[in-house]
């Protein structure tokens, strides 16, 4: 049996302390992550789109994580209590067999997916019968931190959407 870790240890080791990131709004998300998250697990994760977040290593840090993202240049830049194995591999095709995972993850990832429906259908498919795919993503009309605010100053909207990956803004509660 894995255990999640307690809140204030998820909470704490936060992968990307900044002013942007250690916001309210970025607290309340982890949180709202960590209440979701299943108490225990009996196997591996699968943390697509990963990236160099390490979130999933955060949660269960005993677990055996992968840690699944198109970049390879990420691998090499996986942060220290990332314990996981990189796969450079694209969550529209992922390369596991059904069935192979307790939890797979997707932790902001599906608004730089073009075919986010795909990869959320894969992602089905490589957790076990009664596993958890637990996802996160930006609501459609969130701006990104201070954008309103700094609107005047900063490049056009679309222009920060590409930079950042991003395919579209987010998602609306019926999607």
């Amino acid at each position: 049996m894995i255990r999640k870790a307690p809140l204030g240890q998820f909470l704490s080791g936060n992968p990307f302390p900044n002013g942007l990131t250690d916001g309210l709004f970025y607290r309340e998300k982890m949180r709202a992550i960590h209440r979701v998250a299943p108490a225990a697990i009996e196997g591996p994760t699968l943390e697509i789109g990963g990236g160099r977040s390490g979130l999933a290593s955060i949660l269960y840090p005993n677990a055996d994580i992968v840690t699944l993202d198109l970049d390879p240049e990420l691998g090499r830049l996986q942060p220290p209590w990332a314990r996981s194995t990189f796969v450079c591999g694209d969550a529209c095709v992922l390369p596991f067999a059904d069935d192979s995972f307790d939890v797979a993850t997707l932790f902001d990832v599906l608004e730089h997916i073009e075919d986010d429906r795909r990869a959320a259908q894969e992602a089905l498919r490589v957790v076990r019968p009664g596993g958890y795919v637990l996802v996160s993503t930006p609501e459609a009309g969130w701006h990104y931190p201070y954008f309103r605010i700094m609107k005047p100053y900063c490049p056009h909207e679309s222009e920060l959407m590409r930079e950042w990956g991003h395919v579209r803004r987010g998602y609306r509660d019926p999607e």
